[in-house]
């Protein structure tokens, strides 16, 4: 082996050797990366980050006041009785909200609404006592974040990745992990998203990314539903056209469609149980390896695509099916 070549494996077994020694010094002493992070070495982009972070709650926190100053208003004044359909069977049986069917983020009026989830169980409710979308979260595991851009209202709910992540400390002790794990065990929801009772609205979009949502009412022009991993479920709805998207995990949608329904399984279920009958739609159906109930029976599988026509039919539905199942039952 020439001379260089030698010179040169023994300064790099010299390199690593010092670096342990170092590394094991440091540790033996008491250091801890929090220590650093703290004390801002090199570290400025995470100060920012969580200053950001900051200022997004300081902006959640007022708009939730706001919403709980107009509740107080409408408890003093009376709320009137405008219930839809009431006394009426078949019709959603909720009161409608003060503003008359309208959803609102302090002055504006939401007309579209986003909702993505990324962790921990968003019970989504209607409320007929207010005309404002309020989210609220006692645990500290979780962050929320709403923006509001012109009529469309994004809110997203996930895992707070703040100071304690950076913490080796508290991945050491594992009370970060242990805390989260507790959380799931005793099915906590990371928030609860109010909406008001009869609220109408242009468009609807619910993502799963990880975690499970569960709405109890919507009414819309287009639900858009996608679960990439988890379970979404929502009932009581009545929306003309109705999207939905599984990539793993479990998707159910029960409720009223008036124009059109899609439904795209990849891994997974997908369930649609449709208010009117079977005969109410004509039907696009594509399967691969999966399976594609309608009514109670097979319609599709194993790499057959056909289409399902009902004379006098006015409403259309396209059913794809990679893997796992789509079943669309009538009641």
């Amino acid at each position: 082996m020439k001379g260089w070549v030698k010179g040169m494996i023994i300064g790099a077994v010299a390199c690593i050797g010092t670096g342990t020694v170092l590394c094991m010094g440091a540790w033996a002493m008491g250091g801890r990366f929090a220590y650093f992070r703290n004390r801002g070495y090199g570290l400025a982009k995470f100060e920012d980050e969580r200053e950001a972070l900051e200022e997004m709650a300081r902006a959640d926190r007022e708009r939730e006041e706001a919403a709980y100053e107009a509740e107080a208003v409408i408890e003093e004044e009376g709320a009137p009785d405008r219930s839809v359909g009431a006394g009426q069977d078949g019709a959603l049986g909720t009161k409608a909200a003060v503003s008359g069917g309208q959803a609102k983020s302090g002055a504006t009026v939401v007309r579209q609404l986003e909702i993505e989830v990324a962790g921990g169980l968003v019970e989504i409710v209607a409320d007929p006592s207010t005309d404002q979308i309020v989210v609220t979260s006692s645990d500290e595991d979780y962050r929320c974040r709403q923006e509001l851009d012109e009529d469309k209202l994004e809110i997203y709910v996930g895992l707070n990745t703040g100071m304690d992540f950076w913490d080796a400390d508290s991945w050491i002790d594992g009370s970060l992990w242990k805390d989260w794990v507790e959380d799931l065990d005793e099915e906590k929801p990371a928030a609860q998203i109010r909406i008001p009772a009869g609220a109408n609205f242009r468009q609807v979009d619910l993502a799963v990314k990880a975690g499970e949502i569960s709405m109890s009412q919507v009414t819309a022009e287009k639900l858009d539903l996608e679960v990439k991993a988890g379970y979404l479920e929502v009932s009581g709805g009545a929306v003309q056209e109705l999207d939905g998207e599984c990539k793993a995990g479990e998707l159910i949608y029960e409720g009223q469609v008036g124009r059109e329904m899609e439904a795209e399984c990849n891994a997974g279920s997908i369930q649609y149980r449709i208010e009117g009958s079977q005969e109410d739609f004509w039907y696009q159906v594509e399967a691969a390896a999966g399976s594609i109930l309608i009514d109670g029976q097979e319609k599709g599988v194993l790499n057959r695509e056909s289409v399902i026509e009902n004379p006098g039919a006015a409403k259309k539905a396209k059913l794809e099916c990679t893997t796992g199942a789509i079943d669309v039952s009538f009641q």
